[in-house]
């Protein structure tokens, strides 16, 4: 029997079936991944678009917080200004901020009950982000924010803020506190103003002349000083007397200075005479009561100057030259200078002989031939930080040392003697060995000559020229160092006191015996074992008073932040807006910016602005006036004024009396905005120093929900 073979042609289909479901299969799940991935790119794209819409919306609220604060740093400053004179720093500062916390109160609309900042307030600072309406994109402040004033003395925080932002569907949110500092200059709130306690700001110079004179506040005088005499007193009562320049009093005139815990601030402190030739028949009298801080040196350069210190005295400055060198210099005759009433003196530098007139003129006949040439003659340091003119023979190189047996020498002495060949002087020969002091009370080397000088250059000549005659000579001992050169000075007048005063004439020098009041770097002639020495005044004290007269002669302020940022040298342009100034007073007659009369509650009060720079000087010649005088150029005060002047040149005193007025300056400038625009303290300007608030905004805690 045969068997049947089976048909298989039936299973090919079957394997094509399932190879057709596996590839539908597989397309299936790539078309999928691929939508996925397609979806999942569109909400990353979305997320993203979100997100930085969010941050937009987190800029626009910073943005609307910043006028905010600004407006609440505004109020808050007002409010110090409008107490000034009645509060004390620390009541200043603590007023500042509680006043700040409750403008921010208001301004943000918070619950007193809950502190939660009111949302319709945040949302309000959403402009091009704000969700419209409910079914709108767009970004919008959700949840419950509070404002935290925990920290009120540092700074307050909204916190917990939530931007939501929608997209199509899409939302993603922001969750961040905001801290608010206080500014940092806010830390001595008087800082900020300083001018409001003052009377009068000259930035050139204040001149009273003609008549007597009283000043009640506090002043301020650049680089040409402060100046007064002519017969004619001026009496200052402030608390702060400064000027960039000298304090001067000349030909009989009359200056004192007293006041609650008054301080002055100068480079020199002088009385002179116009004509040093004449004897003078009245005295030249000054007077301070108080703390002087003085960069250089006090002067008595008028016969019969009369000068009294009492309080404190700070000579802070040595340096190489008399220009940086504080000391007390007594260069006329008749003169009494009375220091009993100072519990402190501090004089940190030493005296220099100088046979410049102060002219700046040469006062000799130039000869590059003989070594006299235009800069040849130089400041001679001696070893006393309190001198006598008739004391300056102690530096003269002794007699025996020199050829021709004296000290000076003529100039045709000295020409003979020159060797024009070598370029050298053959007058002068100093054996090592030379002694000169003679007494066992020294060592063998405190003795001999060389011992205190410059083995290189052991003399220093000094040319002169008496009215027509011909120049002489002299020499003077050229020392090691300051220190030696006070040595020498305290061991020849151990060996030679009937030779110090030279017959110089004073009618006196009163000093404090008390122990330890007074610190010298050199001697105050009178030696005792009371007086101390020192080395040289720490380095400390030095910097520490120059860096706050820098200070005090740019911004009135000792510790002004951000100095770099201002004028370095000018005040005027560091409390008033000049370039504004300027443009308001173009085309306007005499170069009035303002002038104007009205009324702070029962109070007349008078302004002017005036740019008279370029032009004649402004007479202030009404009576009586309360107010603020500003002028780029200088100023005439002709009539009696109570408030503040200012000018960017010259104040000259002509009859008048002034008093300051800070209560009256500082409700001017806080309700008063014509007046106020012009002072750089009142105005929104950050790139001068002053407050940039956004800088006082900050996120913390950030985080994306």
């Amino acid at each position: 029997m045969k068997a049947h073979k089976l048909n298989n042609r039936g299973a090919s289909l079957i394997m094509v079936v399932i190879a057709f479901a596996f590839v539908m299969v597989l397309g299936s799940i790539i078309v999928r991944s691929v939508l996925i991935n397609m979806e999942m790119k569109t909400v990353d794209r979305k997320s993203k678009y979100n997100f930085y819409t969010a941050e937009a919306a987190l800029d626009e609220i910073r943005v609307g917080l910043v006028e905010d604060v600004s407006k609440a740093l505004s109020e808050a400053y007002q409010s110090v200004m409008l107490q000034y004179s009645k509060k004390n720093p620390a009541m200043r500062k603590s007023l500042f901020h509680n006043r700040f916390i409750e403008e921010m109160k208001v301004s943000l609309a918070v619950s007193p009950v809950t502190g939660e900042i009111s949302l319709l307030k945040l949302n309000s600072y959403l402009k091009e982000t704000k969700k419209l309406n409910p079914t709108a994109d767009g970004a919008q402040v959700q949840g419950t924010a509070i404002l935290d004033t925990a920290s009120s003395n540092k700074y307050i925080t909204i916190k917990g803020l939530r931007v939501v932002c929608i997209t199509e569907g899409y939302s993603t949110s922001i969750t961040t506190d905001i801290r608010i500092n206080f500014p940092e200059e806010q830390e001595e709130i008087s800082s900020l103003a300083p001018y409001q306690d003052y009377a009068l700001i000259a930035d050139q110079a204040l001149v009273a002349k003609f008549t007597d004179h009283t000043i009640q506040g506090n002043l301020y005088a650049g680089s040409k000083g402060i100046q007064t005499g002519n017969g004619k007193s001026l009496f200052i009562s402030g608390s702060s007397i400064i000027t960039k320049g000298d304090i001067i009093v000349r030909d009989r005139g009359s200056l004192i200075i007293q006041g609650s815990d008054t301080e002055v601030w100068a480079s020199n402190l002088v009385t002179t005479q116009t004509n040093k030739a004449v004897d003078m028949s009245g005295d030249t009298i000054f007077k301070v009561t108080g703390k002087c801080y003085i960069m250089d040196d006090l002067a008595l350069e008028a016969k019969r100057s009369k000068v009294t210190m009492e309080g404190e005295y700070y000579g802070y400055s040595d340096g190489m030259t008399s220009e940086a060198n504080s000391a007390i210099i007594i260069n006329a005759i008749h003169a009494k200078l009375d220091l009993s009433g100072l519990n402190k003196l501090y004089l940190a530098g030493r005296a220099s002989i100088s046979l410049d007139d102060g002219s700046g003129a040469v006062n000799y006949d130039t000869d590059d031939r003989y070594g006299a040439g235009t800069n040849s003659n130089c400041n001679i340091p001696t070893g006393e930080s309190l001198v006598l003119k008739g004391c300056q023979n102690v530096y003269l190189l002794p007699s025996e040392y020199i050829a021709i047996g004296h000290n000076p020498v003529t100039w045709d002495e000295y020409v003979a003697y020159y060797d024009t060949i070598t370029n050298t002087d053959t007058l002068v020969s100093i054996p090592h060995d030379a002694e000169v002091f003679h007494t066992s009370a020294l060592s063998a080397d405190e003795c001999r000559l060389m011992y205190y000088l410059n083995e290189l250059q052991p003399v220093k000549k000094a040319f002169y020229k008496f009215g027509s005659n011909d120049n002489v000579v002299y020499y003077y001992l050229n020392f090691k160092s300051k220190e030696l050169a006070t040595t020498y000075y305290k061991n020849y007048m151990l060996c030679y006191p009937e030779r110090i005063y030279n017959g110089f004439p004073v009618e006196g020098i009163i000093i404090n015996n008390t122990p330890g009041a007074y610190i010298t770097a050199g001697n105050l002639m009178l030696y005792d074992s009371e007086l101390k020495l020192i080395r040289g005044i720490n380095a400390t004290f030095t910097n520490h008073y120059r860096n706050e007269y820098q200070h005090l002669t740019a911004t009135l302020t000792k510790h002004q932040k951000g100095i770099g940022d201002l004028s370095e040298d000018i005040v005027f342009e560091n409390i008033l807006d000049v370039d504004k100034i300027r443009a308001d007073a173009m085309g306007n007659p005499g170069g009035i910016v303002l002038e104007k009369e009205a009324l702070i509650g029962t109070d007349h009060y008078y302004v002017i602005i005036i740019d008279n720079e370029a032009g004649g000087t402004y007479h202030y010649d009404q009576s009586g006036k309360k107010g603020i005088i500003i002028a780029t150029g200088d100023v005439s005060v002709e009539r009696n004024f109570t408030g503040l002047i200012i000018s960017n040149k010259t104040i000259d005193l002509s009859a008048a009396q002034i008093t300051a007025a800070s209560d009256l300056v500082s409700r001017i400038l806080s309700q008063d905005a014509d007046v106020a625009r012009y002072f750089r303290a009142f105005t929104s300007t950050s790139d001068k120093g002053y407050i940039n608030v956004s800088n006082l905004i900050h996120y913390e805690n950030w985080k994306k929900n």
